[in-house]
């Protein structure tokens, strides 16, 4: 497919990004008490295995969540930068920085689909750009803007074929079309790829998230979700509570998210 079929087709309806954050804002607590990954980490790894990491080296990580990733890339780097769009993700973030002595690190709260690569916190570019797990990258703007803002290695990782009966349920009860669409993101991104003369390499893994929480946190964080996508009535909240408690144990819903964690990769100087 030609980029400007690719472009044409790959774009994300206009979203509000103010309850999506308020979403994440929820999970900073659970996300924030996660191990830390180390240099044996697969994505650690790749990237290293890919990019030697010097003093000259910028890195930027468009949603970085509570900043673990950041911060262990930056080991060796002249600066990392992180963006994400939730206050408490980067607060836990900022705090994980201080522990870990990474004085060469910076959060800042942005929206990457607003940002522009000639603003002041992307204009110089970076040597590694990634997107890890991150919604950020949802149409061909912005993982077009990926491309621009980087000038090595370039990376992308999405969870596809997604399997979550806790969410189908809440989108059913509401009567919204899940428009998740990491599969076709990653599909479009490598064709955009190939077709701007780029030669993307991928990386495959199965991934388990597993989490129990009381109805009334999953409740709210679907909720929360389910705001970006359509109009919250008393009917519909209505709908979704009773989908939530019907999978309830107890008071507890036990949420299991399987996925194939796909890595596209690819250099800016191989062509």
């Amino acid at each position: 497919m030609e980029p400007d079929e690719v472009r044409r087709q790959w774009r994300d309806p206009v979203r509000d990004s103010r309850p999506v954050a308020a979403m994440w804002d929820l999970m900073a607590d659970d996300f924030a008490v996660g191990p830390v990954p180390d240099d044996s980490d697969p994505f650690v790894k790749l990237i290293r295995d890919n990019w030697h990491i010097g003093p000259q080296t910028r890195i930027l990580d468009i949603g970085c969540g509570t900043g673990g990733y950041t911060v262990r890339l930056a080991a060796g780097a002249q600066t990392a930068l992180g963006l994400d769009i939730s206050p408490a993700m980067l607060r836990a973030a900022a705090d994980l920085a201080v522990r870990s002595g990474a004085h060469n690190v910076r959060f800042e709260l942005a929206d990457w689909n607003v940002l522009s690569p000639a603003g002041p916190l992307l204009k110089d570019g970076f040597d590694i750009v990634y997107a890890r797990l991150s919604p950020a990258i949802r149409s061909a703007a912005s993982f077009e803007k990926m491309i621009v803002c980087c000038r090595g290695l370039g990376v992308l990782t999405k969870p596809t074929h997604r399997r979550d009966r806790v969410r189908a349920a809440v989108l059913g009860a509401a009567g919204v079309k899940d428009r998740s669409d990491d599969d076709e993101a990653v599909r479009y991104a490598d064709e955009l790829l190939r077709g701007l003369g780029y030669r993307p390499q991928y990386r495959y893994a199965d991934d388990v998230w597993s989490l129990d929480r009381p109805v009334h946190e999953v409740l709210q964080y679907h909720l929360e979700q389910l705001a970006s996508l359509t109009e919250l009535t008393p009917a519909v909240v209505h709908k979704v509570a009773d989908a939530v408690a019907a999978l309830a144990e107890g008071g507890v819903v036990h949420e299991r998210i399987a996925s194939v964690r796909t890595t596209l990769f690819w250099r800016m100087d191989r062509q």
